[in-house]
Parts: structure tokens; C-alpha cells; sequence
């Protein structure tokens, strides 16, 4: 079901392009722009509690960051759609984290950042406070942050109204 869902979803949404483009903008809009936040357990809660947490600001928004480590490098690990920080426990726990600063960020709307809706350009300025914030960084995403990561140095796009 979990296969198939995300296909009949694309279908209809493609199926409604034909017949009410406008409609169908609209609704994909909601469909992709918020997400389904995911519930953490216990075990993924207590995990993240070995980190340093701290909060960036953005407008209304408090995004939940963690810090592990103190090494000299700084890397910053960006989660996908649908997630949250505790997808990279594997890594985290094995990189030497007397080389390595580790950063993490829950995105808006999803692990223990609050909002519910989260764009490109939104999760961008996000990413850019974050940077700001931690100083330079190496940075390892899963699917959806390279987008983000482009959006932040292809300053020259074209926005999309739905």
C-alpha cells in the first residue's frame, strides 16, 4: 500500500492537470509543502538527547539543532522528506567526533522542529542561518536537502506561484 499510494496520488494529480490545472496546483502545492510529521519513539528520543541541542529562530519557527563532537571539522547532516535527525544515528555514532563536528537540523515541520508546511526556498534560508550560526561546513543530505543546498547557490531562479 505504501508503494502504491504515492502512485495513485501522482496519478490523480497528473489526471487533474488535464482537467483543472489550477486545481491541480493547488492541491500538489498541499501535498508536497506539508508534511506528514513522523512520531518519534523513545529509543530515537533518547538518542538524540546525547547531543548538545540548540534552536534556531526563524520567523515564527524554532528549529530544533543538535551538536555532537568538538573536532575541528564541521559537518552539517540534512535529513529528507518525511523525517527527522535520528536517521543519521549510524553515522553519527561512528564517525570520530574528535575530527568531526557534527550538526543536525530538523527541518520545519518535521522531528522536534515546530511548523507544519516547508518549501525549497523556506528550508534554504533555513540552512543558510544554520551555516551562519555554526560556521562553515562540509554538508551530507539524503534526497531532498540537495535541492535546498542548490536553491541556496543558484540564486538566479524563477519562482513558481500555485
Amino acid at each position: 500500500m505504501q508503494k502504491i499510494l504515492p502512485q495513485l496520488i501522482g496519478f490523480y494529480l497528473n489526471l487533474l492537470a488535464y482537467i483543472a490545472p489550477q486545481k491541480a496546483g493547488k492541491l500538489g502545492f498541499r501535498v508536497f509543502c506539508y508534511p506528514a510529521r513522523v512520531k518519534m519513539t523513545a529509543r530515537q528520543r533518547q538518542f538524540l538527547q546525547s547531543a548538545r541541542h540548540f534552536t534556531i529562530p526563524y520567523n515564527k519557527e524554532a528549529i530544533q539543532g543538535y551538536k555532537w563532537g568538538n573536532g575541528p571539522v564541521n559537518i552539517l547532516l540534512l535529513h529528507g522528506w518525511q523525517s527527522h535527525t535520528y536517521r543519521w544515528k549510524r553515522y553519527i555514532e561512528a564517525i570520530d567526533k574528535s575530527h568531526y563536528t557534527l550538526y543536525a537540523l530538523d527541518a520545519p515541520g518535521h522531528g522536534l522542529s515546530s511548523g507544519s508546511f516547508m518549501t525549497v526556498p523556506l528550508y534554504s534560508a533555513i540552512i543558510v542561518k544554520a551555516i551562519e550560526h555554526i560556521g562553515k561546513s562540509t554538508y551530507r543530505d539524503r534526497s531532498l536537502p540537495g535541492q535546498f543546498y542548490s536553491h541556496i547557490h543558484l540564486p538566479y531562479t524563477t519562482p513558481v506561484i500555485a
